[in-house]
């Protein structure tokens, strides 16, 4: 978080599980995940695989998005083991 936010990066999350999380001396609160905020996002970084999240709607609102967790459909023709979506 440290090495983002010192680059300038406006990091913000969302976890059901985790309401508020403090690392390095950053207090960070859970933001809803509404459409708004993931197509206003540069990035949107999958890193946990909760069931219950519309995957797909992720995918449609992210401008770019990075899948570590191997949870989201890929789009047509695109393969890969590595679990990153690429979108631009």
């Amino acid at each position: 978080l440290r090495l983002l936010e010192d680059d300038g990066a406006d990091v913000t999350y969302h976890d059901p599980f985790v309401a508020e999380l403090d690392e390095d001396g950053y207090h960070l609160e859970s933001v809803e995940l509404t459409d708004e905020a993931l197509s206003g996002a540069d990035a949107v970084v999958i890193l946990t695989d909760h069931s219950g999240f519309d995957y797909g709607r992720v995918v449609e609102q992210a401008r770019v998005l990075i899948d570590a967790r191997h949870v989201a459909p890929r789009p047509a023709g695109q393969g890969g083991s590595l679990g990153w979506i690429v979108k631009g």
